[in-house]
């Protein structure tokens, strides 16, 4: 008898705590606190590092910029900019009942690390929403913002990785760029009459804009994410699974494209004369010239010149089962598909 009441026992207690938990969640019968103020600052000695979890607190830290940066960013909205100062300003403002780790790392004179995410032990992400059993968020990553202000000025190198979340990286140029980024939404302008020796971009599931893309060698590599990135200049190798790419060059495009099932479009300068050479499967390549469009497939023509005189630059494009739009800048295409020939 004992057993079977311990055995009913143990289920209601569980019931009531759940019950308990969501009412907290739901109808606010947790005291709420006022909002605490924090702040750090780097000590100017050798390494130095630190770390802090925020809940319903405001936090700022000051570091010493190193030639290196390095951001991680999760479950956040990050806005990134450069600014006329000496040191790298953080600011973090956590209004949701999540909780958010700061950790702050400064190698020597060589690198300057900030890495910010979700600190809770359970988290569930449903659409807008954000369940953990540290509280309910009201579903925004808006209500977790954090404000880097970095020097302008010319860094070596620049390393961001975004797991979640929003991010807005402003006017940072650096020699060598690392983006990564897993899903959310992304966007990085620099200086357009800057160029970086390389720029590499790994794209996930998420929606990315880059904005004055130059630099001497680019990779990027796309799985089932957005990307939309204009003022390309340099030599560029593109791989992409099945995602999206809208591609604005301010030069002849060089390089090569290995597509499987995805969609991109190419808009070329005016002044773009460059070889295009293919090797496609069962899907298409489309070349808008405003006079006709040429359709290149699998029994099509292997190359074509793009521009009026002989092109210097050459593009290849590997293709499965995706396509690919090409054309001048601000073209639609299929717009004279009345003109539409095959290239046999």
């Amino acid at each position: 008898m004992e057993k079977k009441l311990f055995g009913f026992f143990i289920p209601l207690c569980i019931i009531g705590f759940l019950g308990f938990w969501i009412s907290t969640m739901f109808f606010g019968t947790v005291p709420i606190t006022e909002y605490g103020v924090f702040s750090v600052k780097d000590s100017g000695e050798n390494s130095w590092s630190f770390t802090r979890s925020l809940k319903s607190e405001n936090f700022s830290a000051e570091m010493i910029a190193n030639p290196n940066i390095e951001l991680y960013l999760a479950d956040v909205h990050a806005v990134v900019e450069s600014y006329n100062g000496v040191n790298i300003n953080v600011e973090v403002k956590n209004t949701s009942n999540s909780q958010i780790k700061v950790t702050l790392n400064r190698l020597g004179d060589d690198t300057t690390s900030i890495r910010i995410e979700n600190d809770s032990i359970f988290n569930f992400g449903f659409g807008l929403f954000n369940i953990n059993f540290g509280g309910f968020d009201g579903g925004s990553i808006n209500r977790k913002q954090v404000v880097i202000k970095v020097p302008n000025k010319f860094y070596d190198n620049v390393k961001i990785v975004q797991g979640s979340g929003k991010s807005e990286i402003n006017g940072i140029d650096a020699y060598k760029n690392d983006i990564d980024i897993g899903s959310g939404e992304f966007s990085f302008s620099k200086n357009k009459n800057f160029t970086s020796d390389s720029f590499n971009i790994d794209l996930g599931s998420g929606k990315a804009t880059f904005t004055g893309m130059a630099a001497k060698k680019y990779d990027i590599d796309i799985g089932s994410g957005e990307l939309n990135a204009s003022g390309i200049r340099g030599t560029g190798d593109i791989d992409m699974g099945s995602g999206n790419a809208h591609l604005s060059f301010d030069e002849s495009p060089k390089g090569s494209l290995d597509m499987g099932s995805g969609y991109m479009k190419m808009e070329l300068p005016y002044i773009a004369m460059t070889t295009f050479k293919f090797d496609i499967g069962s899907g298409t390549v489309e070349i808008n010239t405003e006079k006709e469009i040429l359709l290149f497939g699998h029994l099509g023509a292997k190359e074509y010149q793009f521009g009026y005189i002989t092109p210097s630059a050459e593009f290849s494009i590997g293709l499965g089962s995706g396509k690919v739009d090409i054309g001048y800048q601000g073209f639609t295409p299929g717009a004279v598909s009345s003109q539409t020939s095959y290239a046999n």
